[in-house]
């Protein structure tokens, strides 16, 4: 491999990663924009996560049709994104995720649970990602605010304001991982 292919490839895979977070982002945006919120409200979110895809997509675009070699990259190539101790936490994620949903049915908490079990394991996988160096940056304010929300809709399932778990954990999780994704995508533009 040359050592432009490295920074291209990196530089690919940073993409790649941005659109996936983003694309996550939206969908929980556009799954939960719903009841408390008024409908204006609920349409003017799912408005930007619209918005926010068409922005990942131009940004994508604009990425990759760049010449070789033209793509930043502050480590030069060396860390391999979705590699194998990329494999390693995905996996245990998935687990995390399996183990939260059984103790959640077994102790009968509201169907609700489940999104803010998945955004906190989501958040800690970011966390996790960071600690092992497979990515660096800013993505630790991402699950830093991900794990957060994860347990402000833990906390809301034990109240009587469980309604407001698919905004609170939905929605402004969502937010984070759009606005995180464009942000890195603007990033890595420049």
């Amino acid at each position: 491999m040359t050592a432009e292919a490295a920074p291209d490839r990196l530089a690919r895979r940073r993409v790649q990663g941005a659109v996936i977070g983003g694309t996550f982002g939206a969908v929980f945006l556009l799954a939960n924009a719903q009841t408390p919120l008024g409908r204006v409200a609920a349409d003017l979110f799912r408005a930007v996560a619209v918005l926010g895809i068409v922005a990942l997509l131009i940004g994508r675009r604009r990425a990759l049709s760049r010449p070789r070699g033209a793509r930043a990259t502050a480590d030069g190539g060396r860390v391999d994104l979705f590699g194998h101790r990329w494999r390693v936490i995905v996996a245990g994620e998935v687990v995390a995720l399996a183990a939260g949903f059984v103790v959640i049915r077994l102790v009968g908490a509201p169907a609700q649970t489940y999104l803010p079990w998945t955004v906190f394991v989501v958040g800690l996988h970011f966390v996790a990602f960071h600690l092992a160096g497979v990515w660096q940056g800013r993505i630790v304010q991402v699950a830093g605010s991900l794990t957060a929300l994860g347990v402000a809709g833990l906390a809301l399932a034990a109240t009587a304001e469980s309604d407001w778990i698919p905004f609170v954990s939905g929605v402004l999780a969502g937010l984070a991982l759009l606005g995180g994704s464009l942000s890195a995508m603007r990033r890595g533009l420049r």
